[in-house]
C-alpha cells in the first residue's frame, strides 16, 4: 500500500529508526556555559545512606563501598536469591505461580522509618552478579546486550512503511486542537461537557461543526473519552496520598504519580505531534487532558529515552520555564548536556542500576533500570544516549515505568532486586507488525510477563490510544490485554485502563 502515510512514515525511517517517533531535527535553546554540571554519580552501589564499609570475606567488593549524596535504601532488597530464576524471553508463568509472585510480600515493614532502612540494610552483594550492566559497541554508542534483541533493516523499514497495511483506522478529520482555556467559547456539547475541556478540535478547511468533524468526534469520545483531571480544580489536592499513592494518566507514555511526598512525570508530552516541529509528524488524536501551566507542583521528571513520543522540546522548555531549578530532571546516561542545552539546571543523569534523589527528600530513590529499546534524535546520533526503565523506591510504596520496550529478561533481575512494586507502568500500544516491532515494542500480552517479572501488585496501561505509531486497530490494544490477562489467571483490575486524565487512589494495604 503506498500512499501518503507510507511515503512519510519512509521518510522518517531514514532519518531515524524504526518509529516516527525518533525522527531527527528540532534545535534546542543555545548552551549557557554558566550553568553547573551536577557531578556525575557514581557507579549504583545497590544500597544508600551512610556509608559503609566493604563486608569482610566478600571477594567480589573492592575497596570502599561509597553512597551517592541524598539518596535512600531500597528496602526488600535483602532476601534470599539462592534459587536460580528463569531468564528467558519465552517463559511461561502457570497461574499457580502468578498467585504466588502476586501473594509475596516485601521483607520491610512500611510503617518503620528510612533512617531504621539506613542503619539496618545491608545488601545480598551476590545480586550484583545477577543484573546486565549497560555496554557500549566499539564506537562508543550504547548496543543493546539482550539476545532478544535484532537492529533494524533498511529493508525491513522500506517493507514495513510500503507494504504492511495500516489498520488503526483512526476516526479523522482535518483540525487542530483547541486550547483548554479556549473551551469557554465553543458552543459544542456532548454527554459530558468535561471530557472536552482538554484537547477538543476544531477544523480548520472546515466549519467547526460539520457533520464530519462531529461524527468523529463524538466516535473517539465515546471510546477514549477525555477527562479534566482533578487538580485542575483542586491543585491543593496534589500530593496529598498519605501513605498511599496515586497515578493519573495524561495520554501515551505521560503518567503524574504522587506518593511518599513526592509528585513526578513520566516521558511528558503536551504537544500535538510527535515531532520536532509542529507541522508535519504523528498527531496526536486524543489532545492532552491538560496543559503544563494547569499541573499541580511538580517535584521530578523521569525520561525513558530520546525518542519524539517520549522526550519533546516543547513539553521539557514550558517544564523548565514554570518549575525553573526547583524541578529535577532524572534523564538516561548521554542527556545531560541536550538538557542543559534547553536551560535545565537540575538534571541527573544515569546508567543502569544507577541511584539518585530528590534533594529534601532522601527516602525515595530513583534507580535507572534497563529495558530493552534504542535511542535517535538526528542523523549522526545513533545511541548516543542510553535508553531504560525507572524504579521509584519510597518508605511507603514502590513504582516501575517500563518506558518503550521490547521484551527481554531484564524485567526478572528488576523484579528479583527491586520488587514487588505496588504500581507499574507499562506500554501495551504499537506493536504491529511483530515481525517489525517485536524488538523494540511489547504487545499485551508481553506487558502481561513484565507485570509478572517484575512482581508489581497493579499495572497501568501506557503507550497507547493516544498517537498512531504502528498498524494495529488504535481500539484493540485494550482487548488484546485483557485476553491475555484471562490467559494469565489474572483480573482486570491488576492491569488497568484509565481514560486521559483520570486518576486512581492506591492504598499500600490494598489486596
Amino acid at each position: 500500500m503506498v500512499g501518503r502515510r507510507a511515503l512519510w512514515n519512509c521518510s522518517l525511517q531514514l532519518i531515524a529508526l524504526p518509529s516516527a517517533a525518533g525522527w531527527s531535527g528540532g534545535m534546542p535553546q543555545p548552551f549557557n556555559s554558566s550553568y553547573r554540571r551536577p557531578a556525575e554519580p557514581p557507579p549504583w552501589k545497590g544500597w544508600s545512606g551512610t556509608t559503609e564499609e566493604e563486608e569482610k570475606g566478600d571477594d567480589t567488593l573492592q575497596g570502599r563501598q561509597q553512597q551517592q549524596p541524598g539518596s535512600s535504601p531500597e528496602k526488600g532488597m535483602d532476601k534470599n536469591t539462592d534459587e536460580d530464576q528463569p531468564s528467558t524471553a519465552c517463559n511461561q508463568y502457570p497461574k499457580e505461580a502468578v498467585r504466588k509472585r502476586q501473594n509475596s510480600g516485601r521483607s520491610s515493614g512500611g510503617n518503620d522509618s528510612s533512617r531504621t532502612f539506613r542503619k539496618s540494610f545491608r545488601l545480598d552483594y551476590r545480586l550484583e552478579e545477577d543484573v546486565t550492566k549497560s555496554k557500549r559497541g566499539k564506537d562508543g554508542r550504547f548496543v543493546n546486550p539482550w539476545p532478544t534483541w535484532k537492529s533494524p533493516t533498511l529493508l525491513n523499514i522500506l517493507k514495513w512503511s510500503f507494504m504492511e497495511k495500516n489498520n488503526s483506522n483512526v476516526p479523522r478529520s482535518k483540525q487542530i486542537n483547541v486550547q483548554p482555556d479556549q473551551f469557554s467559547d465553543l458552543s459544542y456539547s456532548s454527554r459530558d461537557c468535561k471530557t472536552h475541556q482538554a484537547g477538543i478540535r476544531k477544523e480548520v478547511e472546515e466549519p467547526f461543526h460539520s457533520q464530519a468533524y462531529l461524527k468523529c468526534l463524538k466516535e473517539l469520545d465515546k471510546e477514549l473519552p477525555l477527562l479534566q483531571p482533578y487538580f485542575v480544580q483542586t491543585p491543593e489536592d496534589a500530593g496529598k496520598t498519605g501513605a498511599g499513592m496515586r497515578v493519573t494518566w495524561l495520554g501515551h507514555a505521560t503518567v503524574m504519580v504522587e506518593m511518599d511526598e513526592l509528585v513526578f512525570l513520566t516521558d511528558p508530552i503536551f504537544s500535538q505531534r510527535a515531532s520536532p516541529i509542529q507541522l508535519l509528524g504523528p498527531k496526536r488524536f486524543r489532545g492532552p487532558p491538560c496543559t503544563v501551566a494547569q499541573l499541580p507542583k511538580i517535584d521530578a521528571v523521569l525520561i525513558s529515552h530520546t525518542h519524539y513520543d517520549h522526550l519533546d522540546y516543547n513539553s521539557v522548555a514550558s517544564l523548565n520555564e514554570r518549575f525553573g531549578s526547583e524541578l529535577r530532571w532524572f534523564v538516561p546516561l548521554g542527556l545531560l548536556q541536550w538538557m542543559q542545552r534547553c536551560g535545565c539546571e537540575n538534571v541527573i543523569e544515569l546508567d543502569w542500576w544507577e541511584e539518585n534523589c530528590v534533594p529534601g527528600h532522601d527516602a525515595v530513590t530513583f534507580v535507572f533500570t534497563p529495558s530493552q529499546h534504542w535511542c535517535k534524535r538526528t542523523v549522526t546520533d545513533d545511541n548516543k544516549v542510553l535508553w531504560g526503565s525507572w524504579s521509584v523506591l519510597g518508605p511507603w510504596n514502590r513504582f516501575f515505568f517500563a518506558g518503550d520496550t521490547g521484551y527481554c529478561f531484564a524485567f526478572e533481575q528488576i523484579g528479583k532486586r527491586f520488587g514487588p512494586f505496588d504500581l507499574a507502568a507499562i506500554p501495551i500500544g504499537a506493536y504491529e507488525p511483530r515481525w517489525f516491532m517485536k524488538y523494540q515494542h511489547v504487545d499485551p500480552e508481553e506487558a502481561v510477563r513484565i507485570h509478572i517479572d517484575v512482581q508489581a501488585k497493579k499495572s497501568v496501561a501506557i503507550h497507547w490510544g493516544t498517537f498512531a505509531l504502528a498498524n494495529e486497530y488504535y481500539l484493540d490494544p485494550p482487548i488484546k490485554l485483557n485476553e491475555a490477562l484471562e490467559r494469565y489467571g489474572l483480573k482486570k483490575d491488576d492491569f488497568f485502563l484509565l481514560r486521559h486524565g483520570e486518576s486512581r487512589n492506591l492504598n499500600k494495604n490494598e489486596n
